[in-house]
């Protein structure tokens, strides 16, 4: 895959992680906490696919956001290093937030709180916007190297 395809790829999920960060605050607003936990983890899991694809960085097919943070280069893990304690907290959000069985026969929607969404998101917002700075990042690079290449300035010249 070109880098210009991995960028636009890793650019739809940087935008489908925000759109999954929209609807868990939806949720959240109406008070139904399980799936804005579980929404909140997948716009997380969006973002770091977002950071390995915009990266070139191959993973395998998994939901494990420890794993996928720990797939991301060190030098732009370092950015997402000081929420990692948090990425686990998400982490434990894929399964519970969804199935009775996962929690002991306990319904999700009867076991998460206000709290844990809040949470859930805000974490999942902090993992999108670093995710969009090194997608930006990506996309610079990207152009400087096309323009270079073509014998051009990256950024036009004001006349």
């Amino acid at each position: 895959m070109s880098v210009r395809k991995n960028l636009a790829l890793a650019g739809e999920l940087v935008f489908e992680a925000r759109a999954k960060l929209k609807t868990a605050r939806l949720l959240a607003r109406h008070a139904d906490f399980a799936p804005a936990c579980f929404y909140a983890q997948q716009a997380a899991e969006n973002a770091l696919k977002g950071v390995l694809i915009a990266l070139d960085v191959p993973y395998a097919r998994m939901h494990h956001l420890d794993q996928l943070l720990e797939a991301i280069p060190q030098t732009d893990r370092r950015a997402l290093v000081p929420v990692r304690d948090r990425i686990l907290e998400l982490d434990k959000m894929y399964l519970p937030t969804r199935y009775p069985d996962a929690l002991g026969g306990r319904a999700p929607s009867k076991v998460f709180t206000g709290r844990e969404a809040k949470s859930a998101i805000a974490v999942a917002a902090q993992i999108a916007a670093r995710a969009a700075r090194i997608l930006l990042r990506e996309r610079l690079k990207e152009r400087a190297a096309t323009a270079k290449s073509a014998g051009r300035p990256a950024v036009p010249r004001k006349q």
